[in-house]
């Protein structure tokens, strides 16, 4: 199924850094297509920007390391805490 498009420019900012997403309108649904979560890929729910990188990510894929208590973007370091070093839990 091809469908046209509106595709519009996003300007996320953080700070200093600054990233350029585009969404696209769909004129079936008359509303903006969600952008996935950069770690999880999940469709839908709240995002929140990380500070290094400027990933989307869900609440949880932001959330604080079980080891230090630091949060850290799951997107930038999927593996460990880049603080402490612990291993990601398996989700």
């Amino acid at each position: 199924l091809l469908c046209p498009v509106q595709r519009v420019a996003l300007v996320v900012k953080r700070r200093k850094g600054e990233r350029k997403l585009a969404l696209d309108w769909n004129p079936f649904v008359r509303a903006l297509d969600p952008l996935p979560c950069e770690w999880s890929f999940a469709p839908t729910g709240p995002r929140v920007v990380c500070d290094d990188q400027l990933h989307l990510v869900v609440i949880e894929g932001h959330a604080p390391c079980a080891g230090c208590g630091k949060e850290y973007c799951r997107a930038c370091s999927p593996r460990r805490c880049p603080k402490c070093g612990r291993e990601q839990e398996p989700s």
